[in-house]
């Protein structure tokens, strides 16, 4: 799986600008350590559908081991300076690398990562916001 490159809002700027972030894939002692950074709960107003909720702990702690330079670990000191839009992209790459392989997801079973939904026969239904 390639590394996720999160394109930052706010560039942050210091010995030089920082434009993107990248974070690698997780390996099996960091899943077993953390384990899944989000859980699977009601759709709000309909509970038909179930939602990825993330868990920021989880989250955070992925985000600290999986920053990365190429095939080089990256500077986890970079993530507290991020603004909210880039916080949350950075969630959310973090989320897609589980996403993209949860069995739940891959069935059809439940909402894509963008919030969409299918009903039991697979039709697309309106999403919640």
């Amino acid at each position: 799986m390639a590394n996720a490159i999160v394109v930052l809002d706010k560039p942050l700027v210091g010995h030089g600008v920082i434009r993107q972030l990248e974070f690698r894939e997780p390996k099996w002692d960091e899943i077993m350590d953390i384990g899944d950074p989000y859980v699977w709960t009601p759709a709000p107003g309909d509970d038909r559908h179930v939602v990825a909720t993330p868990i920021p702990e989880a989250v955070k702690r992925y985000a600290d081991r999986l920053i990365a330079d190429g095939d080089k670990p990256g500077d986890p000191m970079l993530l507290p300076r991020l603004g909210i839009r880039d916080t949350f992209n950075v969630r959310d790459a973090i989320m897609a690398f589980f996403l993209g392989v949860d069995p739940r997801v891959l069935a059809g079973s439940t909402p894509s990562p963008t919030s969409s939904s299918s009903i039991a026969d697979g039709s697309p239904t309106p999403s919640e916001g």
